[in-house]
């Protein structure tokens, strides 16, 4: 039932995110139920459904649920369901009745979720339904109790215009939509229901990205393409009164209840932001709060945490967010080209789901475990292992021969006329760039001059928002050679500026050599220094040759003279003195003024970055604006905390990321 309601909530994803109006108006209430119920369904599918009691089941889903969910909608469906596995706990199995006895339970204590819960909403749809559903009687089967609760629910849903009052005003109903996450929520139900009456249900693609654990090599097109249906020029990101999405899980100290802590919690937390909600899943608290200040948040929780220990922390630009909001992903469904691409490079969030089911990930090995980079290990994930240092050992290894072979398969079939690789250099990455090129060698002949490898000059966001520009090319219709000639030109007008806060996690991963007595002292005053080093990659080609640390670099390795990576340019004390230097670099090699996009790459905490951001507005004309995660396999690395920023200098003629064109409305 969980895998039906997960599938179905996927299919209607884009719809719930198109409705998402209040607290914010931000788009993602459906990618952040979807992200919720994926970590519930990973987690039975890393103990391959050994245990079938009901309470084990619902406490295993629960604690996928709290790792992975983010948002207002996430932590509400880490609510439910962490109420559901409480209350469901121990339990082998129970009837009908007893299931709807518990439903009410959990319904009643949904609002606790909430400091300040708001009728209209998911978590009223919730109690008001489960409350009803205790009133009908004759519920005889599985189906007859979810059929009932489907009907209650969404009355309560269509309800939800009138009922959501803030500050006096109707929000939803002059929006002309039903609220999103309480949408999301009924579609959840819907999905469970279809699967019960329908025994050849078919449940499609529902898990986003790679993931072989469920089917070997099989990549999924889950997400259509995106289309606003509500009005975003009326949502100001101006008015916005506290900027930042901000999320902790932690475990509460041993000494006090979980019901001691989440209501210090409350109290000390409501003061510094709104939308204040705390799940608990034994043993963890989940806290998602908007503020302006997420540091003084994580302060507060830590002194609330055992060991001062904080898990997981997120923070996203919720500005940002709306301000990009109608950005719409390019129609390939006339693209004769497509694009495939590798997970080292950091692409904008506006294009991730198009993107993702066209990516040949890396492969990380942490502590001797593999995982496939942004699907099985995603960015936020390998954020907090990195800043908590909870890894032993680690190490990458580039996308294999067979996802390249999968891929290129996949878009023949599909009717593509050719496919083009987006690669990391060489020097970078060997195995990647061999992966593919052996991978075009098992093609028949006809077949082989239809693909185009093309190697990036770098990855993270070099890379990331140039392939951006490839999917937005390949929706105008162009080829793989028009392609490739736009990204060189484009490239060669690029400015990257690489910053991080310490080389300890560097020297951990083996990434930077500390083998001589020198080298040790001096990383060992780097680090217990806390010293931040600046660096800026050398490019275009013909500046390469006036930096002859790279060119004894290329003939070391044997590679083109166009071998490049980021070259110290400052070391500093701190992260703003670090910002500064960042800026300053830039300003060397991008006259101030010109119009330029922009593409931050950064490891969940927008935050620390935002005062650089803001300087980069006020000196430039800033076309274009996104984030884009860090790939784990380069975060892993020991990149935390981070901020890589690349610059594209605009040009007449130059596409722009979300400008939503491709289908029958090419241009």
């Amino acid at each position: 039932m969980l895998r039906a309601g997960t599938a179905y909530l996927v299919k209607k994803q884009q719809h719930v995110n198109n409705i998402n109006v209040f607290p914010v108006p931000d788009s993602d209430t459906g990618t952040n139920m979807f992200l919720a119920l994926r970590g519930g369904l990973r987690s039975f599918i890393k103990t391959n459904g050994q245990s079938k009691a009901l309470g084990d089941c619902c406490s295993l889903w629960s604690r996928g649920v709290v790792m992975t969910a983010q948002g207002n909608s996430g932590i509400c469906l880490c609510a439910f369901f962490g109420e559901l596995g409480r209350e469901f706990e121990g339990r082998i199995n129970c009837d009908i009745k007893e299931f709807k006895t518990g439903l009410i339970k959990v319904g009643s204590r949904m609002t606790n979720a909430m400091s300040n819960p708001v009728e209209g909403t998911f978590l009223s749809v919730v109690r008001d339904s489960t409350k009803e559903l205790g009133e009908c009687k004759g519920l005889v089967t599985v189906t007859d109790l979810m059929s009932k609760w489907v009907e209650i629910a969404n009355i309560h849903l269509k309800a939800t215009p009138e009922k959501l009052i803030v500050d006096g005003k109707k929000v939803l109903a002059g929006k002309g939509v039903v609220d999103s996450g309480a949408q999301g929520f009924v579609y959840i139900l819907e999905g469970m229901l279809r699967a019960l009456k329908d025994e050849k249900y078919d449940y499609g693609a529902y898990m986003g990205g790679v993931d072989p654990q469920l089917d070997q090599q099989k990549i999924t097109t889950a997400f259509a393409p995106h289309e606003t249906t509500h009005d975003h020029e009326n949502c100001n990101h101006e008015d916005l009164k506290f900027r930042y999405c901000t999320e902790i899980i932690f475990q509460p100290k041993a000494t006090e209840t979980v019901e001691d802590m989440k209501e210090k919690a409350m109290k000390v937390l409501d003061v510094l932001g709104d939308s204040l909600a705390i799940a608990d899943v034994a043993p963890l608290l989940k806290i998602h709060v908007h503020t302006n200040d997420p540091e003084k948040c994580f302060g507060c929780c830590r002194k609330l945490a055992e060991k001062r220990d904080l898990i997981k922390i997120k923070v996203e630009d919720m500005k940002m967010q709306i301000r990009n909001a109608s950005w719409t992903q390019p129609d390939l469904s006339n693209s004769k080209t497509q694009i495939v691409w590798t997970s080292v490079m950091d692409i904008p969030d506006y294009i991730r789901p198009i993107a993702l089911p066209w990516m040949a990930p890396f492969r990380c090995v942490v502590d001797g475990e593999a995982f496939l980079d942004r699907t099985e290990l995603d960015e936020v994930t390998i954020a907090n292992i990195t800043r908590r240092e909870s890894f032993t050992t680690w190490s990458t290894g580039g996308a294999g021969q067979t996802f390249f072979e999968d891929l290129i398969q996949r878009a023949f079939k599909q009717g593509k006329e050719e496919v083009l690789i987006l690669l990391p250099p060489r020097f970078l990455s060997r195995a990647t760039v061999g992966g593919a090129e052996a991978a075009v060698l098992t093609l028949p002949s006809k077949d082989r001059d239809r693909v185009t490898l093309h190697e990036f000059a770098y990855a993270v966001g070099v890379g990331g928002g140039l392939t951006a520009d490839a999917f937005e090319l390949s929706a105008r219709g162009f080829n793989s050679k028009k392609i490739v000639e736009y990204l060189e030109k484009r490239q060669d007008n690029h400015c990257y500026i690489h910053g991080t806060a310490t080389i300890k996690g560097l020297l951990r991963s083996g990434r930077v050599p500390a083998i001589t007595a020198k080298d040790k002292i001096i990383a060992f005053l780097a680090v217990n220094l806390g010293l931040k080093a600046v660096g800026y990659l050398p490019w275009p080609r013909s500046e390469l040759g006036k930096y002859p640390e790279l060119v004894k670099r290329s003939k070391a390795e044997g590679d083109s003279p166009y071998l490049t990576a980021p070259l110290k340019s400052a070391v500093r004390i701190t992260w703003s003195q670090m910002q500064n230097a960042q800026l300053n670099e830039l300003l060397k090699h991008v006259k101030k003024g010109t119009k330029i996009d922009v593409l931050v790459s950064h490891a969940g905490n927008a935050h620390i970055n935002q005062d650089l951001v803001d300087r980069i507005y006020e000196r430039f004309e800033v076309r274009k604006f996104d984030y884009a995660m860090m790939s784990p396999a380069i975060l892993g690395s020991g990149w935390y905390p981070t901020c890589c920023v690349c610059v594209w200098r605009v040009e007449d003629g130059d596409v722009g990321w979300g400008d939503g064109v491709g289908g029958n409305g090419v241009r």
